[in-house]
């Protein structure tokens, strides 16, 4: 196994919000037409086994720890970043709208929460996982990626 780099309780990132951005993914990547599944994919960072195994760890409320591997920050990173960028773009939001149960009010209100957690997740895990080499590549195509907003 390698080497733990990340926890979810000694980062200052809330395990809700945490589980959250993977439950927001589990409902795109559910979708077969899903834009998001379609962007994950074409990165190629990870496969959907391993989004799978992770989102199971994180969503277990008993594990607040939840020890990362710099693979499994990657895969954290990825899901927030194209979690973040498909809410901002409004893509998928009515599947997001329906999966969740929500009117548009509320959508926007669990959007608005996410998009902050989002931001400052992004940046905490940038700043504590960039000495890593295969984060920082990860990062560098992630942000490269000219994304297909259809």
């Amino acid at each position: 196994m390698s080497t733990i780099v990340f926890t979810l309780n000694n980062s200052g990132i809330h395990h809700d919000y945490s589980n959250a951005s993977f439950g927001f993914a589990e409902v795109l990547m559910e979708n077969a037409n899903s834009w998001l599944k379609r962007e994950l994919l074409k990165l190629n960072l990870f496969s959907v086994k391993d989004f799978s195994l992770l989102q199971d760890r994180i969503s277990d409320e008993s594990n607040k720890a939840v020890p990362m591997n710099v693979k499994h920050v990657i895969i954290f990173y990825t899901v927030i970043d194209i979690t973040c960028k498909a809410l901002l773009q409004g893509v998928d939001a009515d599947y997001f709208k329906e999966a969740l149960g929500e009117d548009d009010a509320g959508f926007t209100e669990i959007r608005t929460k996410f998009l902050q957690f989002g931001q400052v997740a992004l940046a905490k895990l940038e700043k504590e996982n960039l000495k890593f080499p295969e984060f920082n590549k990860a990062v560098k195509l992630i942000k490269a990626r000219q994304i297909e907003w259809s």
